[in-house]
């Protein structure tokens, strides 16, 4: 509310200029085939200048592409809808019937009243089964370092050839849960994935057990990891797409297996159950229980909202809370290290959620000591050990890992590191690119910058949900060039490097004669500068 309040200052003055849909989408695919008879409509915008917000639409559905008109349109004519909706609207025509295919096209009035032209007519097929549609590429990643675009083109390969024999009917494709799990969002940025990864969730579902689990359970097939993956995955569907649909869907289920698992261990201590794990590590299923069990009641804490069931957060909260002293007193010795040695240990509790913010900082301190190297780091800590370098504020450390042509990243031969996270902490920490809400309804470009010439520049561009983001930041002449651009009907927050008593401009001027840009707040602390930023391309010098 403070962003868009703030922006009103400028809105007036912008976005004279009309807005055209494009990239329609039902069910967050282009024309899919056997959707339900009540899907969801999604489009993007774009138009020229800065600004420009959506204030109403006009929706033409037809049996036909020759009744797309507003005379002839025979499923549904929404005229002149006053909303600024694009994402995920609902459908309000006629009944649908089975095999039916429907086409439609959309055109939409900004805040001038200014009426844009139509879209292209776009498609979709109503059916009992979802057959999915091969996946589109919707992220480029280039930099000054050709370790890092070695990284991101093998990641790209080897990712796309798994969506595509999942397509193709080989529902193994995608690999077992846990390497499901900590794709996740490695596959969000790069594809249009969130309908594949969707149709695993459901099909996960369908494997529950009638103690709770999924997909195995107590001397069933899977044991943890693999079984949070059925909490983990839904989490990124609805956090990177914007679609709650598929966590209000399986709510019942997870539940149940959160219920059956506090059941079976009422003391928290963590357990072995299932089979063992399908990957090597040293770490005990004990501790490996105890790590899933802190991170999937985080996320269920917040699945709760889009559920809506709120009031059932309070029972994760006082899971999470069970947990943290439980861990504390297990794996913590009087002086507040672990009594697990090694760096897989301490990355999975740092981004399990068993700690709370003291007792983290002397896991933090002994990881960091010696961390010159990948030493123990298996496929479980992977995911999140690039992540929590940044997020506790050590993402040189994490560039210097990643980027070393002798990293597990960066060797070939290690397959098992491909999908393991590393494209997310490209896109969202050295490009920058992440969400501040469900499906990137208003997002932030906030790049890590890292010291040094080995990396000079990096180059992005992201198709999320709301819209085309691109940036490009380059270190000139000891200057920093930011170029961003910000899609139509979004805002943005940057949060760019800046220290105190440098000049930042932008487009030539001052950030105040700026149209569409707004000063938030400047972080001395930090050695940051918030900027708000409607619509439109940017270019910022600091220096």
């Amino acid at each position: 509310m403070k962003v868009t309040s703030l922006l009103l200052l400028t809105i007036g003055m912008l976005g004279a200029a009309e807005l055209t849909p494009i990239h329609l989408r039902v069910e967050s695919e282009p024309n899919p085939v056997g959707v339900s008879a009540t899907p969801q409509f999604s489009w993007n915008l774009i138009g020229e200048g800065r600004g420009g917000m959506q204030k109403g639409y006009e929706i033409l559905a037809a049996s036909s592409p020759e009744k797309l008109t507003p005379e002839t349109a025979d499923l549904w004519k929404a005229k002149n809808t006053k909303s600024s909706q694009r994402g995920l609207l609902a459908w309000q025509g006629s009944v649908l019937k089975a095999d039916q295919k429907v086409f439609w096209k959309v055109r939409v009035t900004n805040q001038k009243d200014v009426t844009g032209p139509w879209s292209e007519v776009a498609h979709f097929t109503v059916g009992k089964e979802r057959k999915l549609s091969p996946v589109e590429q919707v992220a480029t990643f280039e930099s000054s370092n050709e370790v890092l675009n070695g990284i991101f083109k093998r990641n790209v390969a080897t990712l796309k050839q798994r969506l595509d024999a999942y397509v193709s009917g080989n529902d193994s494709a995608l690999g077992t849960g846990h390497q499901v799990q900590r794709s996740a969002r490695d596959l969000s940025y790069l594809f249009e994935s969130l309908p594949v990864l969707t149709d695993w969730v459901n099909k996960v579902y369908a494997g529950q057990n009638k103690l709770g689990y999924f997909p195995g359970g107590p001397k069933q097939k899977l044991a943890p990891v693999h079984s949070d993956a059925a909490i983990a995955v839904p989490h990124t569907v609805w956090w990177m797409g914007g679609n709650p649909a598929v966590v209000k869907k399986s709510w019942v289920q997870m539940e149940k297996q959160m219920v059956r698992r506090e059941q079976s261990d009422p003391t928290i201590k963590g357990r072995i159950w299932g089979e063992p794990l399908q990957f090597k590590t040293e770490l005990s299923p004990e501790f490996i229980d105890l790590c899933y069990f802190g991170m999937t009641s985080r996320l269920m804490y917040e699945l709760a909202a889009p559920s809506n069931m709120p009031n059932n957060s309070i029972r994760y909260r006082d899971y999470s809370a069970r947990i943290r002293n439980q861990f504390k007193k297990q794996y913590l010795d009087e002086k507040g290290q672990m009594k697990v040695p090694g760096q897989s240990a301490a990355v999975l509790a740092l981004r399990s959620s068993v700690m709370d913010a003291p007792t983290r900082q002397p896991v933090i301190d002994a990881l960091l000591k010696n961390l010159t190297e990948v030493k123990d780091i298996d496929t479980l800590s992977a995911n999140p050990l690039l992540s929590v370098l940044t997020l506790t504020g050590n993402q040189q450390k994490a560039f210097e890992l990643v980027s070393n042509p002798k990293s597990p990243w960066a060797d070939p031969a290690r397959k098992e590191f491909e999908g393991s996270g590393v494209v997310e902490w490209m896109m969202s920490r050295l490009a920058g690119i992440d969400t501040t809400s469900p499906g990137f309804r208003q997002f932030h470009v906030s790049p890590r910058i890292p010291e040094g010439d080995d990396l000079t520049w990096v180059k992005a561009t992201y198709r999320a949900p709301s819209g085309e983001i691109h940036v490009h930041w380059e270190k000139k002449a000891k200057a920093l060039h930011m170029k961003v651009k910000v899609p139509k009907g979004s805002l943005a927050i940057l949060t760019l490097p800046y220290r105190e008593g440098q000049n930042i401009s932008e487009g030539g001027r001052t950030v105040k004669e700026s149209f569409g840009v707004e000063i938030m707040r400047k972080d001395v602390a930090q050695q940051t500068i918030s900027i708000i930023a409607q619509a439109g391309p940017y270019h910022f010098i600091i220096e």
